[in-house]
């Protein structure tokens, strides 16, 4: 937390410095010209929310986290079991009714292949395009790309798709939709 008050604190006093009392702009370099830093203020991020910030759902996951976890995992497990011994999440029983096993499976591997294709060219320092970054940036498409990837490795649609669910289940719910900028920060 302290943190973020230490980088309030900096764009304040550059704010204040770029301006007079009355907002007009008094030797503003040209980058803040065009990218007013108040806006800025608005969109830094706060560790704790008041109780009027928190929807009601918000409140409830945070004060029973870890029954919401436990129902959470469990119905994942349930769900996995029932795939397992009775295929009732098999794309044959829905999902190949709308869209033909061939192209399904077509489709899932041109998507997988884009999502191996945009993280290896990403560590290799390829930059993103601005376009790009926006579309896979929705939440509905990583979905469909993490799906897709895991299908390219497992080669089974029910498998990647319990993968892709969990992964979700974990960065949401068990986490707590808190995110770190790295998987492994001590490497």
């Amino acid at each position: 937390m302290a943190q973020f008050k230490n980088y309030n604190n900096i764009i304040k006093d550059d704010y204040n410095n770029d301006y007079n009392n009355d907002n007009t702009m008094n030797n503003v370099n040209p980058i803040n010209k065009k990218n007013k830093i108040k806006p800025v203020l608005d969109y830094v991020p706060s560790i704790a929310l008041s109780d009027k910030q928190m929807t009601k759902m918000e409140r409830f996951i945070q004060r029973h986290y870890i029954l919401v976890n436990v129902l959470v995992i469990g119905l994942f497990l349930y769900c996995y079991y029932l795939d397992i011994e009775y295929k009732t999440f098999s794309m044959k029983n829905w999902v190949t009714k709308i869209i033909p096993n061939k192209y399904l499976n077509s489709s899932l591997k041109i998507f997988g292949a884009y999502g191996l294709i945009q993280v290896f060219a990403q560590d290799v320092g390829v930059k993103t395009g601005k376009n790009q970054r926006n579309f896979v940036q929705s939440s509905v498409i990583q979905f469909i790309i993490y799906w897709a990837a895991a299908y390219a490795l497992t080669d089974d649609r029910s498998e990647a798709l319990f993968g892709t669910v969990l992964y979700f289940i974990l960065k949401y719910i068990f986490s707590n939709n808190e995110t770190s900028l790295v998987c492994f920060e001590k490497v």
